[in-house]
């Protein structure tokens, strides 16, 4: 009879527990949510980013799983997701095949300088051919070229360099099935007013539009609508007769660079894979829709690195993911460093730092799921008049980094990491759901001001006259925060339809 009595008294004892610690623990449960919540809505990032991050950890020893996990945001109304946009008829920052932008002037060119082509026999034959000052002049049409590499046979010159041109801007398309498209070693080209697109069945064949190597210095790559590559342009230095060339003082201006797909690949997928090279320009480009699917998954809107110095990116438009719907992976911005470089592929093979006295300038970095901006083992970086939307921020990495970081306008944060210093000045930094507070409606491009007092006037000077994104003189004083100079009645022009400004 005791012996049952104790029973029940143990069976009620064990019950009692149960549900308060079951109550008790599902309250440390609920507040944990609650408190990734917050942190989530701190960082700036969307809810969905946060769940594709954690599938993106999984995925290696569990795609399933991760699989699961990702369905959760399947079906979400994202604010931040672009729907339907026309890349090809595009007509905000990038590429423009109308004549009245500022960067496509017609000039005259003398009859005995002109190739005229219209067939891809022709065209092959031409860019072997072509002598400095001359212009290869592409008739309207498709020209579709299927071979390892296209080779360049000639050099150019300061004053009169070899260009290769579209009669009708926009209205020829060349179709490569090409592993790297053009190699260009030998300096004083230009590349202008053209479609290219990579129609390769296999995405790991596709791996640039552009070579850029050795001696192919004072290349310029202009006005063009560049799609399905893993790398458009990559650009590196070559070891040649025991003598290392690097193909310096190249310029990347007004084209669009996207992709129709993700990435079926375990290659490198950076946009603008830039490599050991001194006094490029990355400036007034469109860059979007580069996910990778494969191996890390992590891919970037362009890099500078293996100890490279002097770069600038500046007024570029850069969205992670425009048209193409999340499936995971990590989507970075611009970087100096990227993920780092292998020690043969570096700048006289030195490795420490990554790069050095590079500028980030008058850019807008919308829609990643990682950091906007990230330097890596960069030091005497700038990074100044940026507009960061949708990202998880700036991260300054690694001892060898230093920054001045200021007058940007981010969702996210600005962290130093693993070493890395960096001197903030009249930056704003926003949560994500704020940012209508600041802007009337920055997913259609309408950046009109909403609070003009926390943003006219209040950078700090520039130490010259510079262009804000939108091409307008922007400083030396008054400056602004962000990477417009507002009119007076708070007004700006477009990102997505510059058409008219």
């Amino acid at each position: 009879m005791k012996i049952s009595r104790l029973t029940m008294k143990l069976k009620s004892i064990i019950r009692i527990y149960f549900i308060s610690s079951g109550i008790f623990l599902n309250l440390i449960f609920i507040s944990m949510i609650f408190y990734g919540f917050y942190k989530i809505n701190q960082l700036g990032v969307s809810f969905e980013d946060i769940v594709n991050k954690s599938a993106d950890k999984i995925y290696p020893k569990s795609p399933k799983i991760a699989a699961l996990i990702q369905k959760i945001t399947e079906k979400t109304d994202d604010e931040w997701m672009f729907e339907d946009i026309d890349t090809q008829n595009w007509k905000g920052k990038g590429a423009y095949f109308l004549a009245k932008s500022p960067l496509n002037k017609v000039e005259e060119t003398p009859n005995n300088k002109i190739i005229n082509v219209s067939n891809t026999k022709t065209f092959l034959n031409a860019l072997k051919q072509a002598k400095s000052g001359q212009i290869i002049k592409l008739e309207a049409g498709v020209y579709k070229i299927s071979k390892h590499s296209i080779y360049l046979k000639n050099s150019g010159s300061a004053m009169e360099p070899i260009s290769v041109v579209a009669a009708q801007p926009g209205q020829v398309t060349i179709e490569l099935d090409t592993q790297e498209g053009f190699f260009v070693d030998k300096p004083f080209w230009l590349f202008k007013d053209l479609i290219i697109k990579g129609v390769c069945k296999n995405d790991s064949r596709c791996e640039h539009a552009f070579h850029i190597v050795g001696n192919g210095n004072h290349v310029l790559i202009r006005n063009n609508i560049i799609s399905d590559f893993n790398s458009a342009i990559k650009v590196n230095g070559i070891k040649s007769n025991n003598e290392f060339y690097y193909p310096d003082d190249g310029r990347i201006e007004q084209n669009s660079f996207f992709n129709h797909d993700i990435r079926h690949t375990g290659n490198s997928v950076t946009v603008l894979d830039i490599v050991a090279v001194n006094d490029w320009v990355v400036s007034d480009n469109f860059i979007a829709d580069f996910i990778k699917e494969k191996s890390n998954r992590v891919s970037y809107a362009a890099f500078f690195k293996g100890n490279g110095s002097r770069n600038i990116f500046e007024r570029n438009l850069v969205i992670c993911r425009l048209n193409l719907k999340p499936v995971g992976g990590t989507q970075l911005g611009v970087s100096f460093g990227g993920g780092g470089t292998g020690k043969s592929y570096c700048r006289d093979q030195q490795c420490d730092v990554e790069h050095d006295f590079g500028m980030v300038r008058h850019n807008i970095i919308m829609n990643c799921n990682d950091v906007g901006i990230y330097l890596n083992k960069s030091q005497n970086s700038e990074v100044y008049n940026n507009m960061l939307i949708n990202t998880l921020g700036i991260d300054v990495r690694f001892a060898q980094s230093s920054a001045v970081i200021a007058n940007n306008f981010l969702t996210g944060r600005i962290k130093n990491r693993n070493g890395g210093t960096s001197e903030l000045m009249n930056n704003i930094v926003s949560d994500l759901s704020d940012i209508k507070d600041f802007f009337e409606d920055p997913m259609s491009g309408v950046f009109t001001l909403k609070s003009r007092e926390d943003i006219i006037d209040k950078g700090i000077n520039l130490q010259s006259d510079e262009l804000d994104f939108c091409r307008k003189t922007m400083g030396p004083d008054k400056v602004d925060i962000g990477a417009f100079e507002f009119a007076s009645n708070g007004n700006t022009c477009n990102p997505l339809n510059m058409e008219g400004y």
